[in-house]
């Protein structure tokens, strides 16, 4: 609201509208996750409200009309807070905002969780475009240090940088200020890289005698070619069982949070919206720390949440998050057995076997649904190879003497090879390439075929061998990866492939299709 006189210039009322991007989950589990020392209450994101607009800073200082910005992302304010008034005019203010976004203050690009967010910008807007003398609050401005101070806040960190908000768009009121055409890209030279397979050359046909010493025909793999599809645990069979046995040790108003769920998912194909997962998810995760017993009953109905479409921009966040703190106990436990610091600190996924098997079920659903696939396996570096390293832990049958958990991580880590090597295949930019092997698939395909012949359950054998077939035929179009099969030969997992290609004639499916799946390997490496 403007007001003016004869006298004086035009004076113009500032607020400042506080978000929170958990949408109340901050409040309900960073001091379960995070340690009270590091609890907050929400995850911020304000904006400035001036001129009938809304000025903040994601993807570049943007602004549009308050109601269109809360509309598209479905967000509203917790708080409106009046910062004063200010006789600085529209046209001046935007002005100063792109001078900022064209001197590279608060471009695109210059987007930093910790000093360069947008709470920072709204702070700056108003101390310094509307020369106010009070800006954002000072608790919400430290969020970011107290936060990421934390073990756990360094893993969800790349998912915070990657919660800038994006506008409606010029086409529907928005503007971006400062937008300049990209610059052109220079070329990066090759970085240098620890990993010796990384530009490894193809074998010669010298190098072994399974090499064809005839330009050779194509290989026929049906049965690898079958297991086209991510392995996903979804039966939905058991969701009343576990409704009733959590029920029994909830409060009326959890109970009737996780008994909407419930209906949910008795639905097959049914989308989670956010009021659904905000009443019944706390609780579930609640139920993975000490002293619960009922770990094991609460993941088995976030597997089945993991592998749902969120509603809306509200349950998409929830089911991020619920995948990272899932990883986040597990990578914990792995790092408490690694080290031999015990299992009493870490809780059931140490100590109840069920348990662990269905939070590797979760993760391995989490890894191949299209809400959460691209953050575990994409932006999240960090996570990602910590959860890999504890599957791979648990394909051992020294590490880990049960079964059912060997076979749930497993199906994990073949998910990931999975959706790593369908990337590669299509050339996606970051991804493995034909000719070289990037880490990911060096550590898969070493976890895979290391100790493969000394696997006496059947399942988890030829899972391991599948996921070697995903690795091996990671090249352009799904071809086979000369660097791959070159890393084969060198670490002499060629011997054990061959070893199993004599499978009992009146075996179970999975023993005859090990030995199926270990000769079409073997014929993939003579190419």
């Amino acid at each position: 609201m403007a007001t003016s006189n004869s006298n004086a210039a035009a004076t113009h009322e500032v607020s400042l509208a506080i978000y929170d991007l958990s949408q109340g989950m901050a409040r309900s589990l960073s001091a379960q996750f995070l340690g009270p020392a590091h609890a907050i209450d929400i995850i911020p994101h304000t904006a400035i409200v001036i001129y009938g607009r809304e000025y903040y800073f994601g993807g570049g200082i943007q602004s549009c009309e308050p109601h269109e910005f809360r509309r598209q992302r479905g967000i509203f304010p917790i708080e409106v807070k009046s910062l004063g008034q200010t006789v600085v005019s529209q046209a001046d203010f935007e002005s100063w905002c792109a001078a900022r976004a064209a001197d590279g203050s608060f471009a695109p690009e210059s987007y930093d969780l910790m000093r360069r967010n947008c709470n920072n910008f709204s702070h700056e807007a108003a101390t310094g475009g509307l020369r106010l003398s009070q800006g954002v609050p000072d608790w919400i401005l430290g969020v970011p240090e107290r936060f990421l101070s934390s073990p756990m806040g360094q893993m969800i960190r790349p998912m915070l940088e990657n919660m800038q908000m994006a506008g409606p768009g010029e086409t529907n009121g928005g503007q971006t200020f400062g937008r300049v055409p990209p610059a052109a890209q220079v070329p990066i030279a090759a970085a240098v890289t620890d990993n010796p397979w990384a530009n490894a050359p193809s074998p010669s046909a010298a190098e072994s005698t399974l090499h064809a010493t005839e330009p050779p025909s194509e290989v026929k793999t049906p049965v690898l070619d079958s297991y086209n599809r991510p392995l996903l645990s979804a039966d939905v069979a058991t969701v009343s069982i576990c409704i009733t046995k959590l029920s029994k040790s909830l409060a009326d108003e959890e109970r009737l949070g996780v008994g909407v769920l419930g209906d949910v998912l008795a639905v097959r194909g049914k989308a989670l919206t956010h009021q659904v997962l905000e009443s019944s998810l706390p609780v579930l995760l609640r139920c993975i720390d000490p002293p619960s017993t009922n770990a094991a009953f609460a993941l088995m109905l976030i597997r089945l949440i993991a592998l749902r479409s969120p509603a809306d921009a509200g349950a998409a966040l929830e089911l991020k998050e619920c995948a990272v703190l899932v990883g986040a106990k597990m990578i914990e436990c792995h790092s408490a057995t690694s080290s031999g610091s015990g299992s009493s600190a870490v809780g059931p996924l140490s100590t109840s076997h069920a348990a662990r098997s269905m939070a590797w079920c979760c993760l391995g659903n989490a890894a191949a649904a299209k809400a959460t696939s691209a953050f575990l396996l994409q932006e999240d570096p960090a996570l990602r190879e910590g959860l890999v390293d504890a599957a791979l832990s648990d394909l051992s049958p020294e590490n880990q003497p049960r079964k059912e958990v060997r076979q749930s991580a497993v199906a994990f880590a073949y998910n990931v090879a999975h959706c790593a090597s369908a990337a590669a295949a299509n050339g996606r930019p970051g991804d493995n390439k034909d000719g070289e092997v990037g880490d990911l698939f060096v550590t898969l395909l070493c976890g895979a075929l290391e100790g493969v012949v000394d696997e006496v359950d059947p399942t988890v054998k030829l899972r391991r061998l599948l996921m070697a077939g995903k690795v091996l035929r990671s090249g352009s179009g799904g071809a086979v990866n000369g660097a791959a099969k070159t890393l084969v030969f060198d670490l002499g997992f060629v011997d054990s492939i061959c070893s199993l290609k004599e499978g009992p004639v009146d075996g179970s499916l999975d023993e005859r299709n090990v030995a199926k799946v270990a000769k079409e390997l073997t014929e993939l490496l003579s190419q």
